[in-house]
């Protein structure tokens, strides 16, 4: 059995992560389910692209102060898009809403509210998996979109990974499943616009509907 977990809730700013992987016989891990792939870096809205591009650049590395926002705000410097004025526990702004995640892309700057990612499954008769990840207040840049938007691929810094105390402030790869989010939670896509362009009004994201996961998940028939 491995085992990685944590208890703690923390403040804004600050991401929780925690899978938690149990093995009954089985070590073979599961296979990827295929999904709806990714555009290609050349395929994507050039402010997107360059976004990316720094995003990914940074990964090993602390951008700044470490904040999760200033990942995000020191992309759109660097991809010469429209940066915005934001206080620090506030509902950030990034560019132009994106109304779903279906319709997100690598690129597009999310921020959380509230939101707790919480679910169990077997991933094989011998093996099931066990997550749970809150972003109380964080911001975080869309790597890749998966399974028509179900799953996200994130690039962050700042987060509480596993039981160690003390937050990671390195840029690094991380994946929620939207149809874990539980109730209460809210999520808004920004795409990134032109330094005169007007950002219109932000709109709250829709995702796949959520169902509560379940503490003991049935075991699957052989």
């Amino acid at each position: 059995m491995r085992r990685h977990s944590i208890s703690n809730r923390w403040p804004g700013g600050l991401a929780v992560a925690v899978v938690i992987a149990c093995n009954l016989g089985a070590s073979d891990e599961p296979a990827k389910k295929p999904g709806r792939p990714a555009p290609a870096s050349a395929a994507l809205p050039e402010l997107n692209r360059k976004v990316l591009e720094f995003s990914r650049s940074q990964i090993g590395k602390q951008v700044g102060d470490g904040e999760c926002c200033t990942l995000a705000y020191e992309a759109l410097g660097a991809a010469g898009a429209r940066r915005f004025r934001w206080e620090r526990n506030g509902d950030y702004i990034w560019g132009r809403s994106v109304a779903s995640f279906r319709d997100a892309l690598p690129g597009d700057i999310v921020q959380f509210r509230d939101t707790v990612f919480d679910g169990t499954r077997w991933v094989t008769p011998e093996r099931w998996v066990s997550w749970h990840n809150e972003y109380a207040h964080h911001t975080a840049v869309i790597a890749r979109v998966r399974n028509a938007g179900r799953e996200v691929v994130l690039l962050q810094q700042n987060v509480h990974n596993g039981a160690d105390s003390t937050p990671i402030k390195l840029v690094q790869e991380g994946t929620i499943l939207l149809t874990s989010l539980q109730p209460g939670g809210r999520l808004w896509i920004f795409r990134p616009i032109g330094p005169d362009e007007d950002p219109g009004t932000p709109v709250e994201a829709t995702v796949p509907k959520s169902q509560p996961a379940a503490r003991k998940p049935a075991r699957p028939r052989r």
